[in-house]
C-alpha cells in the first residue's frame, strides 16, 4: 500500500471532457510501457508512482538519442508490438536524432509481455506518439517521424523569449519549448489553470549549456491543499531521466523511464517548475505546458 503523503491528495488523472483525444492516448501509451517494465498490481492507482515496483534489472536506462541508437518497445499484444527506434542525426551533430522506425510490427508467436525503453527525455516523448498513432489518433506531430534529421526535437533551448532572440535555434529550432509557447507543429500552449492529464511539460535550461532542458508527460494533477489560490499544483510526471523526482518509481539510484512527483507554481512574474514536490527552490528554467492537437480520427 502506498503510504506517501501524496497518496492522500486528491488527484485528477483523467482528462476532462473536451480535452484533445491525444491526451488520453498519450497516458495509455506511458502506462502500458510502465506496466510492461515495472511490477504493477492490477487495480492500483496507475497514476501514482507508489503503484509500481522497479525490478532488480529493469529493461530501461537513460541513453542519449543524439549520441546513441535508442529504442522503445511496448509489450507484444496478439502477436503485434509497437516499436520505435532512432539513430543520431547529422545536423546539428550531437544535438539531433532521427527516427528510424516507428510502427506496429508483426511479432508472430512472440507474445512477450516485457517492454523495453532505452532513450532520453525527448526520445521517450517522441516515441509515445508512435503508440498514439497505433490507436487511430493522428496529430500534426506524427509527421515528424519520417526519418528526417531533427525528427526528435530537443526539450528546450538556451534563448527563451525575453532572454535572447527567442527563436530557440540553438541547438535545435524544432524543440518542445518553442512548440508549446508558440503553438507550433501540432501543439497548443496551455496555462497552469488549464492543465490536464496528458498535457506535456517542457522547460528550457537558463542556467547553463550542459543540456537544452527537459520534457515530461503530465500523468495526474493535484492542487496544493495549503494554497487556496490554486496557483500551486503538484504533478505526477512520466519521463526518462537520471534524476529522481519525489516518490519516484525509479527510487534514488535507477535511471530510465518512470513516474515521479514535481510541482508547478504560477507567480506574478511567470510559471515556476520544481523538480520535486518538496523542493523549496524552483529550477532555473523557463517552463511551458503544451497539448497535442488532433488532426483527425482515422
Amino acid at each position: 500500500m502506498d503510504t506517501s503523503i501524496y497518496s492522500t491528495y486528491t488527484w485528477t488523472s483523467i482528462p476532462a471532457p473536451g480535452t484533445s483525444p491525444a491526451n488520453a492516448q498519450l497516458l495509455k501509451a506511458a502506462k502500458s510501457l510502465l506496466q510492461g517494465i515495472y511490477g504493477y498490481t492490477a487495480g492500483s492507482p496507475d497514476y501514482l508512482p507508489g503503484s509500481y515496483t522497479l525490478p532488480a534489472n529493469p529493461n530501461t536506462d537513460y541513453w542519449i538519442h543524439a549520441k546513441e541508437d535508442t529504442h522503445v518497445l511496448w509489450p507484444a499484444v496478439n502477436g503485434q508490438q509497437v516499436i520505435w527506434r532512432s539513430v543520431p542525426g547529422t545536423s546539428p551533430q550531437y544535438w539531433s536524432g532521427t527516427v528510424q522506425e516507428a510502427r506496429v510490427a508483426d511479432r508472430g508467436a512472440n507474445t512477450n509481455t516485457v517492454a523495453d525503453c532505452h532513450t532520453d527525455c525527448s526520445g521517450f516523448i517522441t516515441s509515445l506518439f508512435t503508440y498514439v498513432n497505433s490507436q487511430g489518433i493522428t496529430t500534426a506531430f506524427s509527421d515528424w517521424q519520417a526519418g528526417q534529421d531533427n525528427s526528435i526535437p530537443e526539450a528546450g533551448c538556451f534563448d527563451p523569449p525575453d532572454t535572447g532572440d527567442g527563436l530557440c535555434q540553438s541547438p535545435n529550432a524544432k524543440n518542445y519549448f518553442t512548440c508549446f509557447t508558440r503553438g507550433l507543429n501540432g501543439f497548443q500552449p496551455v496555462t497552469l489553470a488549464e492543465i490536464q492529464p496528458g498535457d506535456l511539460l517542457a522547460f528550457a535550461n537558463t542556467k547553463n549549456q550542459s543540456d537544452s532542458g527537459h520534457v515530461m508527460l503530465v500523468v495526474a494533477v493535484s492542487q496544493d491543499p495549503s494554497d487556496k489560490s490554486g496557483n500551486t499544483q503538484f504533478v505526477v510526471v512520466a519521463d526518462e531521466t537520471m534524476d529522481a523526482h519525489d516518490d519516484d518509481s525509479r527510487g534514488t539510484t535507477q535511471h530510465g523511464v518512470g513516474l515521479g512527483i514535481a510541482k508547478l507554481v504560477q507567480t506574478s512574474v511567470g510559471l515556476e517548475f520544481y523538480w520535486k514536490g518538496s523542493s523549496v527552490a524552483a529550477q532555473q528554467c523557463a517552463p511551458a505546458l503544451g497539448r497535442a492537437v488532433v488532426n483527425q480520427l482515422l
